[in-house]
């Protein structure tokens, strides 16, 4: 049996070195960033100092580890068990088909508004849904914009969350990070 070698030095999680180590530099003891990144994606009005901490935070390769834990893409050259997107995630077990039907188009609705996110992150005077979370009325609005709204804000969190997490962990050395969390996961 011939063993390829070549995946033995890769990455053990879905972030890089040199992401996990751009997280720490941007994110770690700055919660205003994020909190900035929080309306950014909830698409409310930023002030000219937000506009300008975006401007100058968000450059092309934080834009770029932004869209991988927001909007992440299947990637075959992930780690065995870290293969995801958001389509992986939509339980749509035990639904019928008028059920899969609204979680598919909840889906598509916040992979739209996780979209407009980044293009904001590039343009953040952009005004295009600013209000939507704020602004929403369930009265007028159809179920799979207030499922999706709602998807939106849980998303974000979560992906706040992670980056919070992963920026916090400044004690051990990227090295580390990457080992215990890969220890961590196949638990």
């Amino acid at each position: 049996m011939v063993v390829n070698n070549m995946n033995k030095d890769k990455q053990k999680m879905r972030f890089s070195d040199t992401e996990l180590s751009l997280m720490k530099n941007t994110f770690a003891d700055n919660e205003d960033i994020l909190i900035v990144l929080r309306k950014v994606f909830l698409q409310t009005k930023l002030t000219a100092r937000e506009q300008e901490l975006v401007k100058g935070v968000f450059y092309k390769d934080m834009v770029a580890l932004i869209r991988k834990t927001y909007l992440p893409e299947v990637d075959v050259d992930a780690p065995i068990n870290q293969v995801v997107d958001l389509w992986l995630t939509v339980d749509f077990k035990d639904k019928g088909a008028e059920e899969t039907e609204k979680l598919i188009a909840t889906r598509a609705k916040l992979i739209e508004l996780l979209e407009a996110g980044l293009k904001r992150l590039a343009n953040p005077t952009n005004t295009g849904l600013i209000g939507y979370v704020e602004k929403f009325n369930p009265v007028e609005n159809s179920v799979i914009e207030l499922l999706a709204r709602n998807a939106l804000i849980v998303h974000q969190e979560q992906q706040l969350g992670q980056l919070k997490f992963l920026a916090g962990m400044k004690e051990e050395s990227v090295e580390q990070t990457k080992e215990r969390l890969f220890k961590d996961s196949s638990k």
